[in-house]
């Protein structure tokens, strides 16, 4: 979970650093030491998360937090703004389930509706549901067929919450977080996860390509592999696993 707030926040970061540099003009010193200094405005910056566990913050040393707070305190303290989040991550939800809350619940509608950027987390329960569907298949053929209508179901159910976000808000930036595989380090040679997973980031790639202010970020490698980064270290840990 460190790995995956590491990465929100060094995006996140990113992403607020708008508007022409202003961050970085607000912190430069004048040029003309005689002209009068100007107060600086503190610019409010909205950031909304809206997902699954891991926008929830399940995993983390004090659950239901999620990286949003520890945002907020590096936005603070690093950049001049005044930087407010909300977080509406609910563990264990699909994309469609986190799409009806889109639709109908009122308190987060009003908060993507204000938002500046807003982080999306879904599809990895889509995965796990499907997997635990097919889990007596043992073959990467039969895998692959078992689980194409799933992905394509599962591509119209992401489109359909993307799209219903920028309803919502179509001035924001959405970003939509890719999935990673949790159980690798100790299923490790478990090809037919890693490859389902792969399949899933694509879905979640094209649905973000497909969609205007849409940007997909992949954090399936650095996540999956956690400290196994090599081929090397990687090789090692599968001879361990067999």
């Amino acid at each position: 979970m460190q790995r995956f707030l590491k990465w929100v926040l060094a995006l996140l970061l990113v992403v607020i650093i708008i508007g022409g540099g202003w961050f970085w003009l607000q912190r430069q010193p004048s040029s003309d030491s005689a002209s009068p200094r100007r107060p600086i405005i503190q610019k409010t910056v909205r950031v909304v998360g809206v997902g699954d566990s891991l926008t929830q913050g399940i995993g983390y040393d004090d659950d239901h937090q999620g990286y949003l707070p520890i945002l907020k305190q590096q936005l603070r303290r690093d950049y001049y703004v005044k930087p407010k989040t909300a977080n509406y991550g609910i563990g264990g939800q699909r994309s469609d389930q986190i799409d009806r809350r889109v639709q109908t619940n009122k308190k987060l509608r009003r908060s993507l509706r204000h938002a500046d950027v807003i982080a999306v987390t879904a599809g990895g329960n889509d995965l796990l549901q499907g997997l635990e569907k097919n889990i007596l298949v043992n073959s990467d053929e039969q895998m692959a067929r078992k689980m194409l209508p799933l992905k394509n179901e599962y591509q119209q159910k992401l489109t359909q919450l993307i799209a219903d976000v920028h309803e919502v808000n179509p001035r924001a930036q959405v970003y939509l977080f890719g999935i990673y595989n949790p159980v690798y380090v100790y299923f490790t040679n478990a090809t037919m996860i890693s490859t389902a997973v792969d399949q899933w980031n694509q879905v979640n790639r094209r649905v973000a390509t497909e969609q205007s202010k849409t940007h997909f970020v992949n954090v399936n490698s650095t996540l999956t592999h956690g400290q196994y980064r090599t081929a090397d270290a990687q090789a090692k840990l599968k001879a361990e696993n067999q």
